[in-house]
């Protein structure tokens, strides 16, 4: 900064002018910290102002046409100002010593600012305290200066007074609409937040059959081979899946030939109980042979005619890898296939406990199906499991079984995304409802 002025007067006269004709706050507030130096020489100059809370505010810097708000020069002049006391300070000011500041305030003042800083309070007559100056330059302060500066404090906190009073009439549009946007926004948020709306979640599904005859072992023994295939059309009666048939054709063989032996025993027995009367003592234990021989054989053919399993009904068969069953021993009861009405279908959900909803009997469902994923098709939810399972990807999930609104001629096995819809909530709950459950279960309420 240049020294001050040659001609003190004249240039005070034209600052107090200037200040008390700024029509603007930001002009005023750059005329009191750049133009002050036509009068007192410094090197840095800070100009505050109170807020509403009643602490100071930066306002303008000299030589700088934006205040940077994170600058360590502009926090520690607020911090200084914070910390001083300044109601009972001379109109001229206080010079400021090392004594007066503590802490990092006074660690910072060599890097920040020049040796010799001043502190300036702009009062008004009537409104009191309006602004405070800091200044700040290298010489020591003169009796001069503080003269000089306890009329400008005068001035300026006049000015700032007046500025203030004409800002209350004055209306700026344009800050006034932007607080009307930002209140506006505001509200508009908080009401959308109260918006109602239904819990919805995604999850995979799958064109299942309603009630299919399920296929069984109905011995053990192991597959030789498998007659159909998937999605393959069956009749009744025919013929889906042949079991191995050599143990049980070696059984039948042996079986059948104790029979004959016990018959011929039998035959023999009936001839010679004509002559000898042990002989028909015999008869009856040979008759009753013969029946459990019969008998044996006789089960031996039925097992051997089971080893050849027929479809019950007539439908589609559903069958995972005919491949890769063949030669794979089974036990009695083990289910091996079954055999769907392809007319009556239903869809399987598998709700993953994370989106885990609650559904009445008749929620609506949307399937998406991979095949044709424009085209939703409506479905109702019919039940649902109390406990979740396991699923084949090994996430645990929860089941639900949903039937179409209408026949959609679907084909068992198509899979695709269903959309359940629950119970109605607020448009908060339904995009925080994750968040909410994370946080409940990390704090443990």
């Amino acid at each position: 900064m240049p020294e001050a002025s040659p001609s003190p007067v004249g240039a005070l006269l034209e600052l107090e002018a200037a200040a008390r004709s700024a029509e603007r706050a930001g002009a005023l507030y750059r005329l009191i910290v750049n133009d002050t130096h036509r009068v007192v020489a410094y090197e840095q100059a800070a100009l505050l102002v109170p807020r509403r809370s009643g602490r100071w505010h930066v306002v303008a810097l000299s030589n700088v046409s934006e205040v940077d708000r994170s600058a360590p020069y502009v926090q520690w002049v607020e911090g200084i100002a914070r910390q001083l006391e300044l109601v009972n300070a001379p109109a001229g000011g206080r010079a400021i010593q090392s004594t007066d500041l503590t802490g990092a305030l006074l660690d910072d003042w060599r890097a920040l600012a020049p040796s010799a800083l001043r502190m300036v309070p702009l009062r008004d007559a009537v409104d009191g305290q309006q602004g405070l100056l800091v200044l700040a330059r290298a010489e020591p302060w003169r009796e001069r200066d503080e003269t000089v500066l306890a009329h400008l404090s005068m001035t300026f906190g006049h000015a700032l007074s007046l500025w203030r009073a004409r800002r209350g009439v004055r209306i700026d549009w344009g800050v006034l609409a932007r607080r009307w946007v930002t209140l506006l926004t505001s509200v508009l948020l908080v009401g959308l937040m109260f918006l109602p709306v239904r819990m919805s979640a995604l999850a995979p599904a799958e064109v299942i059959a309603r009630d299919p005859a399920v296929v069984t072992s109905p011995l053990d023994g192991a597959i030789e081979s498998v007659e159909v295939r998937s999605n393959a059309l069956v009749a009744a009666g025919e013929r889906v899946v042949q079991l191995d048939t050599t143990e049980l054709r070696n059984a039948a063989r042996v079986a059948r030939r104790e029979l004959a032996v016990a018959e011929a025993e039998l035959h023999e027995g009936q001839q010679g109980a004509l002559r000898d009367s042990e002989q028909r003592a015999r008869l009856e234990r040979l008759r009753t042979q013969v029946e459990l021989q019969s008998a044996k054989l006789a089960y031996a053919d039925e097992r051997l005619a089971d080893t050849s399993i027929r479809a019950p009904q007539a439908g589609v068969a559903i069958v995972d890898d005919p491949g890769q069953m063949e030669g794979r021993p089974v036990r009695a009861g083990e289910e091996l296939l079954r055999i769907a009405d392809p007319e009556s279908i239903q869809l399987e959900i598998m709700l993953p406990v994370v989106d885990a909803l609650v559904l009445d009997p008749g929620a609506d469902v949307r399937l998406f199906l991979d095949t044709q994923p424009l085209q939703p098709i409506a479905a109702r939810v019919v039940r649902g499991s109390y406990r979740p399972e396991t699923t084949a990807t090994g996430s645990v999930a929860y089941r639900v079984i949903a039937m179409f609104d209408e026949d959609p001629a679907l084909r068992i096995g198509l899979r695709g995304t269903a959309r359940l819809k629950g119970e109605q909530t607020t448009l908060f709950y339904y995009l925080f409802r994750r968040p909410i459950t994370a946080a409940r279960q990390w704090l443990g309420w």
